[in-house]
């Protein structure tokens, strides 16, 4: 099997951390720490509605010497999220990060919700992981 056909589900980091709609850029900025990672999914009723990066916390927040305990995750998201399925090829995601311009998918499972994340960092793993020729 060629890396690409691989499926996103097998390799994508499985344990989210989302926020709602209402959680401070503070807490944010503290649960991106916390836990190591560099995004975190905003969610309401199940659903993914925007995306944080850390990113978007120096550039909308700390750069515009905002206090992060009174800007909410609403104000600073990336609305339309771009998700897809744990099916979704490699290959695919690899191609559709890089025809949107995104370095981060949710990964959506119609019956469970959001069920993990996949990154241009996991994909990079994934490569070296693997050890097979393009």
């Amino acid at each position: 099997m060629i890396i690409y056909d691989y499926k996103v589900g097998d390799f994508m980091t499985k344990n989210i951390k989302a926020v709602d709609e209402k959680t401070s850029a503070l807490d944010i900025a503290k649960k991106m720490t916390k836990f190591n990672i560099g995004s975190v999914v905003v969610m309401k009723n199940k659903d993914p509605v925007g995306i944080i990066t850390d990113t978007d916390l120096v550039r909308k927040v700390v750069s515009k010497n905002k206090n992060p305990d009174k800007v909410l995750a609403k104000d600073i998201m990336t609305k339309n999220v771009i998700t897809i399925t744990p099916e979704t090829s490699l290959r695919m995601a690899s191609t559709i990060m890089a025809s949107n311009k995104v370095r981060r998918l949710p990964v959506i499972d119609k019956k469970e919700g959001l069920v993990g994340i996949v990154t241009e960092t996991d994909l990079t793993r994934i490569l070296a992981q693997l050890k097979q020729p393009f």
